[in-house]
């Protein structure tokens, strides 16, 4: 091989390793990217979860609602390891006009090698009180965000959203029963 031939040679190696290594570190930044954002979802919606339960005391006091939250975020995102990828930047709680529900909206930031992304993942957050009006003896079923049906405890419309309402004040509000998980029962 003549000297000209082996530069030439090693010329071509540089651009193709480079080329191979740029393609490597994008896919692996995407597949990062794919992960934490799943995970994020998985991570606002268990601390929803728990503020549906923890917040009903504090439903009037929003400043306490988001210190709670993001103590719930922080929480679950350790919990599912990303805590290390993630930077939780912002969390605000807005009213629904013509609902009487908010929305959780949160914002958070990550960077790897080849991305850098700021993300926001809104849901749904209803505030309690001590006299939401469900009684104990009477028939609960779940509403969504923007759903027209109702559906018990763990039909699978309910995995975004899922507010308790008694089952005569769904029918009152116009609300059909899911024909999902309401086969065999039969609405009153």
């Amino acid at each position: 091989m003549k000297r000209s031939e082996k530069g030439s040679v090693t010329i071509e190696a540089t651009i193709v390793i480079s080329l191979v290594l740029l393609l490597l570190f994008g896919c692996v930044g995407t597949l990062l990217t794919v992960y934490v954002d799943a995970q994020m979802e998985w991570v606002v919606q268990g601390a929803s979860d728990e503020m549906n339960i923890i917040g009903m005391p504090f439903s009037d006091r929003t400043d306490l609602l988001k210190g709670l939250m993001w103590a719930k975020v922080k929480k679950q995102s350790e919990n599912r390891f990303v805590d290390h990828f993630v930077e939780i930047s912002e969390i605000t709680l807005e009213s629904v006009n013509g609902h009487d529900i908010d929305l959780w909206i949160i914002s958070y930031d990550y960077t790897f090698l080849s991305f850098s992304s700021t993300e926001k993942i809104q849901i749904p957050f209803k505030r309690g009180n001590d006299n939401d009006g469900l009684k104990f003896e009477s028939s609960t079923v779940y509403i969504t965000t923007y759903g027209e049906k109702y559906h018990l405890e763990h039909c699978f419309h309910l995995r975004k959203s899922k507010f308790p309402i008694d089952i005569d004040e769904a029918a009152a509000k116009g609300y059909e029963p899911c024909k999902n998980c309401h086969k065999n029962i039969e609405s009153r």
